[in-house]
């Protein structure tokens, strides 16, 4: 048994997801709004412009590897010429 657990953990450890970096947003970024029925990126980009004030607060929540911080990525490539963007993480 101790060997499936270790095998297991080097299959866990071989796929694990990342996001795709912001620098490679444009070469390995697959858009999937046909399937998920919107655009998720867009939808923030709009909100955010409609935010004069900048009050606007949002929380990103999902399953790992959905791509959360992988729309973030896209996101701050699209929005970088218009808006301050600081990262930082909470892990």
């Amino acid at each position: 048994m101790a060997n499936i657990a270790t095998n297991l953990d080097q299959v866990y450890k071989a796929l694990l997801i990342k996001p795709i970096p912001q620098e490679k947003i444009a070469e390995q970024y697959v858009n999937l709004a046909k399937v998920r029925g919107e655009n998720p990126t867009w939808k923030v980009k709009r909100r955010l412009e409609e935010d004069p004030l900048g009050s606007l607060q949002m929380i990103f929540a999902g399953y790992r590897g959905c791509g959360k911080s992988t729309e973030l990525n896209k996101l701050s490539n699209e929005i970088e010429d218009d808006f301050l963007i600081l990262k930082f993480s909470v892990i």
